[in-house]
């Protein structure tokens, strides 16, 4: 880690891969950003998505499993929201999705 606060998240997202618990991990941090609905539940929400780009950070896998869970339309939803902090996390989110995979873009 480059903090030295625990695995980098490339090599959390392996981790999770390895023991079979990728989509889990995608879709319980999905389940946090659909809460974002009052202040309280929108900072949920950010720190989930925050959570889930650093999973797909540089790994393909976390990225194919994000997008096929529906995480997509979920958090270009988040995009819009009032709350900067929110729409910044699904904007780095998204990007983290993306980045790397043709099939995609």
């Amino acid at each position: 880690s480059s903090m030295g606060c625990g695995p980098s998240p490339s090599a959390a997202a392996q981790s999770l891969l390895q023991v079979g618990a990728g989509d889990v991990a995608v879709r319980s941090l999905m389940a946090l950003v659909d809460i974002a609905g009052g202040d309280c539940e929108i900072a949920v929400a950010t720190d989930a998505a925050i959570a889930l780009g650093h999973l797909c950070r540089c790994c393909h896998e976390m990225q194919r499993l994000t997008a096929e869970s529906g995480a997509l339309e979920r958090l270009v939803s988040l995009l819009g929201s009032d709350n900067h902090g929110a729409s910044v996390a699904s904007a780095y989110t998204l990007w983290q999705v993306q980045v790397g995979q043709r099939d995609l873009a």
